[in-house]
């Protein structure tokens, strides 16, 4: 199996840059996932601030989560728009992933379910690809084929639980009137219900990242096995921020900066404020 760090030196090698394809975005995608250990959320470094309890750094994630010590979620939902990415990078593709699940984090990190989109920039700033997929980890991705995607459309996504091996994932365009959803299950991971996400992903393994401003879900909430409706505010949340090495100044850079408001979780590009 090749590594996404073979595949992002080969795009970097390209003259001229073109947006990846689904099936090389799939490709990339599950060369990073399969090249992760099983817990997804690294290197966490526990502090406080104003938004939350608590904040940790992750190589990949930024955004909120919901921790339960046991089975409380059957779904999570959040609507956000689609940014206007921008690089100040030459000669580079740059991407990231904006999405809600269930899973992947404290304590069941070997499953998620989870539905939401990929955008990419390429160094022009004028290339922009979008596409919109599901998944049902560790099984691969899949693409919502002919999903309508412009930036400044309003997503709302959806992933709900069925039982532990199944589930549906929805993601609709609200600005173009078009739903889509999917049932599936799966024979290799088992959902532990403990967690549920709103999250901007980088699932490259680019050191650097799209500038996408700030990404909003709004109506963020959870609804648990007892049939309530938890917001990130009104659960405590934690807050993650992404950590990457930086070439420029050779150390750990946080590249994000994340809060919670209520039924808001806003994650915004901010290499040089940090995520505290």
């Amino acid at each position: 199996m090749f590594s996404a760090k073979l595949l992002v030196q080969a795009l970097l090698a390209t003259a001229v840059l073109a947006i990846p394809n689904s099936k090389e975005r799939l490709a990339t995608r599950t060369a990073r996932r399969q090249g992760k250990p099983a817990n997804l959320i690294s290197a966490a470094k526990v502090t406080t601030n104003e938004f939350a309890v608590q904040e940790e750094l992750s190589s990949n994630w930024a955004g909120a989560i919901l921790i339960a010590d046991t089975a409380t979620y059957v779904s999570v939902t959040g609507t956000f728009t689609v940014p206007n990415v921008l690089t100040d990078n030459d000669n580079v593709m740059e991407c990231a992933a904006a999405w809600v699940g269930i899973d992947g984090s404290t304590g069941c990190e070997g499953a998620i379910l989870q539905t939401g989109i990929d955008f990419c920039v390429a160094s022009d700033e004028k290339t922009q690809s979008f596409d919109a997929w599901y998944e049902f980890f560790p099984a691969d991705v899949n693409f919502f084929d002919g999903f309508p995607l412009s930036v400044g459309d309003s997503i709302t996504a959806t992933a709900t639980v069925f039982t532990p091996t199944s589930g549906s994932l929805t993601l609709i365009n609200n600005s173009k009137d078009v739903t889509m959803s999917v049932n599936v299950t799966s024979s290799t991971a088992s959902l532990c219900q403990t967690n549920a996400e709103w999250i901007i992903e980088d699932y490259t393994s680019d050191p650097e990242l799209p500038n996408w401003g700030t990404v909003t879900f709004t109506d963020a909430f959870a609804t648990t096995l007892s049939g309530a409706q938890v917001t990130p505010g009104d659960g405590d949340a934690t807050l993650i921020d992404i950590e990457l090495f930086s070439p420029d100044f050779e150390e750990d850079e946080v590249m994000t900066q994340s809060s919670v408001d209520g039924n808001t979780v806003a994650v915004k590009y901010a290499p040089a404020l940090g995520g505290f």
